[in-house]
C-alpha cells in the first residue's frame, strides 16, 4: 500500500517552489507518493495550516525572507499552536547567517538548510533531504488541524 506524504512549501520565490516540487517529485520511493502544496508567504502558510479542508502536511519547508509575514514570525506562530508543536519544519532559505540559524533552532525549527545557488546543487540538496526525511526519519502522526 502506497502512503501519501504531504509537503507544504512556504516560499515567495516561484522558481524555488517549482525546483523544490520537481526535486521532491523526482525522488522515487516505492512505499509512498509525495504530494506538494504551496503557500507564497507566512500569511498563506498559516491559513493553509488552519484550514480544515486542506490536508495537514507531514513536513513544512519554510523560507525565512518573505513579504507580509516572514518565516521567522511564521515559525513562531506555528510553534505557539499546541496542535502543531510536533510538525516537522525545515527552514529552506538563502540565508547562511549564524544568527538566522540560531534563532530558527531556538524558535523550534527541525532543521536549517541554506539553498544552494546552482540548479544541480539545489536538486541534490532536495534529493538528500527527501532520502533522509522520507526514508530514514520516522515522522509523527499528522497533527490534527
Amino acid at each position: 500500500m502506497t502512503r501519501k506524504l504531504n509537503v507544504l512549501i512556504i516560499d515567495d520565490d516561484l522558481a524555488d517552489i517549482e525546483l523544490t516540487r520537481i526535486a521532491l517529485n523526482d525522488f522515487d520511493h516505492k512505499d509512498f507518493k509525495i504530494e506538494v502544496f504551496e503557500a507564497h508567504d507566512g500569511v498563506e502558510g498559516i491559513q493553509f495550516l488552519k484550514d480544515d479542508h486542506k490536508p495537514m502536511p507531514d513536513v513544512v519547508l519554510l523560507d525565512l525572507n518573505m513579504p507580509r509575514k516572514d518565516g521567522r514570525s511564521t515559525l513562531d506562530e506555528i510553534r505557539n499552536q499546541l496542535n502543531l508543536k510536533s510538525l516537522p519544519i525545515a527552514i529552506l532559505t538563502t540565508s547562511d547567517s549564524m544568527i538566522d540559524v540560531k534563532e530558527s533552532y531556538n524558535t523550534g525549527c527541525t532543521c536549517f538548510i541554506t539553498k544552494p545557488v546552482g540548479i544541480d546543487e539545489f536538486k541534490e540538496v532536495l534529493t538528500t533531504f527527501s532520502k533522509f526525511w522520507f526514508s530514514v526519519v520516522k515522522l509523527p502522526n499528522r497533527p490534527s488541524a
